[in-house]
């Protein structure tokens, strides 16, 4: 048996699934799973001039089914044919967050502070990680500027950001409410699993031959700094980001949501 202290156990939730995917393998063929996901914390902590700063991770845990390989007539007698014919995975994240005024409220009565904002993102996985979880890891691996969909499946990344938010007041009326503006600077690195053939040392379609092995590509880099506007339009959050990438293509991008916070 296996005790975590009490505050441990309040913050870890898991859950378990047997799922099909609905997209197809480059082989053509749906995938079946069998999965498990637990996130812990997040977890606070107060930092020096009012700050404050919170750390979560998440572990995905599971076995992709061939079953090709399992004797289903068998399968009443037990899970040994199950597990004989799975191929096991796991993915981890950790996310790490920080808010640090940079001018006391204190100063300026009844405005909030100018504040630094930095976010840290970690994401590690196996190299048999189902294409979909792999492609969730380079949606995730988001850089202003760039689309989500051009860096496809990953199997690691480190993504950061760093804000500052200076609020801004505005004339009062009944459309715009009060909001800020944003001086942004994101990054990420990330890479991927090939399969590669060792023998003949080329690119090789075909993964689980004993001629073959995953290995990381070589790292891909993307940066990003900018400019954005937050406010509320009749209480709904609407963002605006301008943006030039370190290849030097200019951007503009809306959505509604706020931004990440402690």
């Amino acid at each position: 048996t296996v005790r975590f202290p009490r505050l441990l156990s309040r913050r870890i939730r898991g859950s378990s699934s047997i799922e099909k995917t609905a997209a197809r393998t480059a082989a053509g063929e749906h995938d079946h799973l069998i999965h498990s996901s637990f996130d812990i914390g997040p977890y606070y902590q107060k930092l020096p001039s009012n700050g404050r700063s919170s750390v979560q991770a998440t572990a995905n845990i599971g076995g992709k089914l061939d079953l090709s390989k399992m004797d289903l007539s068998k399968m009443k007698k037990g899970i040994t044919d199950i597990l004989g014919g799975m191929t096991p995975y796991s993915s981890y994240a950790a996310t790490m967050r920080q808010i640090i005024p940079l001018r006391s409220s204190s100063a300026a009565a009844n405005k909030p502070p100018i504040t630094l904002a930095l976010q840290h993102r970690a994401t590690a996985s196996t190299s048999e990680l189902p294409q979909h979880e792999a492609l969730a890891i380079g949606f995730s691996a988001r850089v202003r500027g760039y689309s989500p969909k051009m860096n496809g499946p990953l199997s690691s990344s480190v993504v950061g950001t760093a804000e500052i938010r200076i609020p801004v007041t505005l004339p009062a009326n009944s459309l715009v409410n009060d909001g800020s503006v944003v001086v942004f600077s994101d990054w990420m690195a990330a890479s991927r699993w090939t399969i590669r053939d060792i023998k003949n040392k080329v690119k090789s379609k075909t993964v689980g031959s004993s001629a073959s092995a995953p290995l990381l590509s070589k790292p891909m880099r993307k940066a990003s700094a900018g400019i954005g506007l937050r406010s509320f339009l009749q209480g709904i959050p609407v963002k605006v980001d301008f943006s030039i990438t370190d290849d030097g293509k200019i951007g503009a991008n809306m959505a509604i949501g706020q931004d990440f916070d402690v």
